[in-house]
């Protein structure tokens, strides 16, 4: 094995490697180094420190180990070095701009370096059409683990341990050291095995009474096997043959001799066709995900939370919970339906029936914060994740704004505000923040990163890994299961879909209290029309950049925000429109009577088309009608919950709206002028009354409490205010009775 700062004498490859220009991501670095160090995309909480890019990595097995960084691998070792250089180029020329991205280039060469050396193809210039259909072919029928023989590899390697031509590797706690088995079978980490090949080596250290302590799938290694192959991901794997043609002119020393595809494009095409996606994760429902928001809520806004935080602060190596703290935190635990306090600190019960202090006081708060920061602001995981101190401030109108990161965006931006974005919060997001804000300064962690908390017991930092911790979180709420009863995991990546689907849901489950009492402080419109406003400037941005470059920029992330929202928002309407069809809910209001006829119709032309004896296939039917029926309609729920507007933004919509009506008479502007419906002017009766309007019976409370309000408040009124409450009372008792008689219906 080589030294990590030896200097490589490359007579074939070395030539490539000097006419190139080292790009500046890669500070400091020699095209010689063997390892490399990159400063590449947005600065992270998580990612502080420079990428370091070891080339001195395995390629063959046991017994013939060799290594990239080998002589006679020096002309795949200039490849990938010259193809790591290439990626990184500004745009068309690159394709690379973040640290994540460049490691799976890294790990898409390293996979085809050893797959092709595994088929007996020493060099690139060998590879033939034949060599590239049984790497498709291999990839295809078994996944990523179906690329090598493995299992020959496991046989030679315990043929070895049995023969003593080589010797079991222990740690220093006489425990199998795993992390040098792997390089015995040609891979750099025990996760690249595949899992069977792992439990034959488990069961023959067991057989001979080996210490072993298990081993997992590190995060940062991709989750491939067989089931879980993903279409992004065999398009990684792939794509190495591409760029190889691609810089076939360059790559000289060791050139292709044919083209194996066009553009990426083709590879996509071709695996869409055959990768088994069975994988996926499974979304939370609606329900679910108010559930989680709200017990989020409780648990910031109840007492147990700045108690717990005032504990934290005196928490030292030799720290004992008093007697009556531990019964206060546990009758706040217990008034939360949350199980109760562990005995030990750290957490032994992965059932989480209980709760360990750490877990409780260090973890699951600042889980508790990111859910409802991300359904307060419409940010993504790693957005969250890079949260710094003290950005919440207050404009003079009154409107709170927080200054927060903004990923996978080309921000040209400079200076300490790059790569963030100021955007509208509500009083809801402000509260989490502050609390957020107080549990870190009482750990004491120097760093400015909310999520860098210190542990003060044992003097390290807590692992705030959102992909691990929000599983736990999940379970320890008890979530409840999905629709068809199997258990859901929380997925970090969910983080994203909060706001929308708090946005649209959040009337459909009033019994959820925290959530309703905190939506009277949250104004998710103006949310919302940040939203549609940032992703309206990021659209013409991107069509100016089209108009004057033939290759555009990707989408920005504002675009996709939004576009994650008015997904969920399509999936609200037909949700909504498939309950009212089913008989589950009915709709009342002008727009809701038109809906129930509309479904009633499509519900007769289902039966003229399907049996409706064959539940699957009028399932089937019935959803691909709905899906055509629900397509451009829109359904927003007013602000202050008493109903919903199915206005679209046509222009005969528009100027049917009460709302712009009204609107245009104060400000006296033609109400043609007006391109959205404006909640501002909306008050309850101005939407009762207009043809787009539309309530469930789950918002009804609203109007009786008004009702009810009006009639006592009538009682003691006298002169102009008891005229004007009786004509308000009797605008409410009419919308009663058309409701009442539209649901009796």
């Amino acid at each position: 094995m080589t030294s990590s700062t030896r200097r490589l004498k490359m007579p074939s490859g070395e030539d490539i490697l000097a006419n190139v220009l080292m790009p500046p991501q890669y500070e400091n670095c020699l095209p010689e180094d063997d390892v490399w160090f990159a400063v590449i995309g947005n600065k992270s909480r998580t990612d502080k420190k420079p990428l370091a890019i070891n080339f001195c990595v395995p390629i063959t097995p046991y017994p013939n180990q060799r290594f990239l960084t080998d002589p006679e691998f020096e002309k795949d070792l200039a490849t990938v070095k010259y193809l790591l250089m290439e990626c990184v180029r500004p745009a068309p020329r690159g394709w690379v701009t973040s640290r994540k991205t460049l490691m799976r280039v890294y790990d898409a060469l390293l996979i085809f370096v050893r797959t092709r050396v595994s088929m007996g193809i020493n060099s690139n210039r060998d590879l033939t059409p034949e060599a590239k259909r049984l790497y498709i072919s291999r990839l295809r029928k078994g996944g990523y683990f179906a690329l090598i023989d493995y299992s020959e590899r496991t046989d030679t390697i315990i043929a070895a341990f049995d023969s003593n031509r080589i010797r079991i590797p222990l740690n220093d706690r006489k425990e199998v050291a795993f992390d040098i088995i792997a390089p015995l079978f040609g891979v750099g980490n025990i996760a690249a095995l595949p899992g069977e090949e792992v439990r034959r080596l488990k069961r023959y250290f067991t057989d001979r009474g080996v210490k072993f302590r298990d081993v997992s799938r590190k995060s940062g290694a991709p989750k491939i096997s067989k089931n879980k192959l993903s279409i992004q991901r065999a398009i990684e794997i792939i794509l190495p043959w591409l760029w190889l043609g691609k810089f076939r002119d360059n790559l000289i020393h060791d050139p292709i001799p044919f083209r194996p595809y066009v553009k990426q494009a083709d590879i996509e095409r071709e695996v869409k066709l055959w990768v088994n996606e069975k994988g996926a994760t499974k979304e939370l429902r609606p329900n679910q995900v108010v559930y989680l928001l709200s017990k989020s809520l409780q648990l910031l806004t109840d007492p147990l939370t700045p108690f717990l935080i005032n504990v934290v602060a005196t928490l030292e190596p030799t720290f004992e919970l008093a007697a009556a703290d531990r019964d206060f935190i546990n009758s706040r635990l217990s008034a939360l339906g949350l199980g109760v306090l562990s005995q030990e600190y750290k957490q032994r019960d992965q059932s989480f029936a209980t709760v360990s202090l750490r877990t409780l006081a260090l973890v699951f708060l600042p889980i508790a914060f990111a859910c409802v920061y991300s359904m307060g602001t419409a940010r993504r995981k790693d957005e969250t994740d890079s949260q710094e101190l003290g950005k919440v401030y207050t404009d003079e109108q009154g409107q709170l704004w927080l200054l927060t990161p903004i990923r996978k965006l080309k921000n040209h931006s400079v200076g300490k505000d790059a790569h963030t974005a100021t955007i509208p919060i509500s009083e809801t997001v402000k509260l989490a923040v502050d609390i957020m804000e107080k549990l870190k300064r009482a750990t004491g962690h120097p760093s400015n990163y909310l999520f860098d908390l210190l542990d003060p017991v044992t003097g390290t930092a807590v692992d705030i890994d959102f992909s691990k911790r929000v599983k736990s979180y999940a379970k320890w709420l008890n979530l409840p299961p999905s629709d068809d009863g199997s258990e859901t995991e929380l997925a970090a990546h969910q983080f994203r879909k909060f706001f929308a689907i708090t946005y649209f849901y959040r009337y459909r489950f009033p019994s959820l209290p925290a959530l309703s009492l905190h939506m009277l402080h949250l104004n998710l419109d103006v949310t919302r029309a940040y939203l549609a406003s940032a992703a309206r400037n990021s659209l013409q941005i991107r069509d100016e950049a089209k108009s004057t470059a033939k290759k555009h920029e990707k989408d920005h992330n504002d675009i996709n925000r939004l576009e994650d929202f008015e997904e969920i928002g399509r999936g609200f309407v037909f949700d909504i429109l498939l309950s009212a069809t089913r008989g589950e809910i009915k709709l009342a209001g002008t727009a809701g009577l038109h809906l129930m006829r509309d479904l009633a119709k499509l519900t007769e032309r289902l039966g003229d088309v399907v049996d409706v004896h064959d539940s699957v296939e009028a399932d089937d039917a019935l959803n691909s009608l709905l899906q055509q029926f629900a397509s451009g309609k829109t359904f927003r729920p007013h602000p202050e919950g008493h109903g919903f507007c199915a206005c679209d933004q046509t222009q005969s919509c528009l100027m049917a709206a009460n709302c712009l009506r009204a609107k245009s008479i104060e400000l006296g502007v033609d109400i043609t002028t007006f391109n959205d419906v404006d909640h501002g002017y909306a008050e309850d009766l101005t939407c009762g009354t207009c043809v787009h309007h539309f309530i469930l019976p789950d918002l009804w409370p609203y109007w009786d409490n008004e009702i009810t309000r009006c009639e006592a408040a009538l009682e003691n009124a006298r002169g102009e205010q008891y005229e004007v409450l009786a004509e308000r009372l009797a605008g409410l008792r009419d919308y009663e009775a058309s409701v009442v008689w539209q649901w009796a219906a």
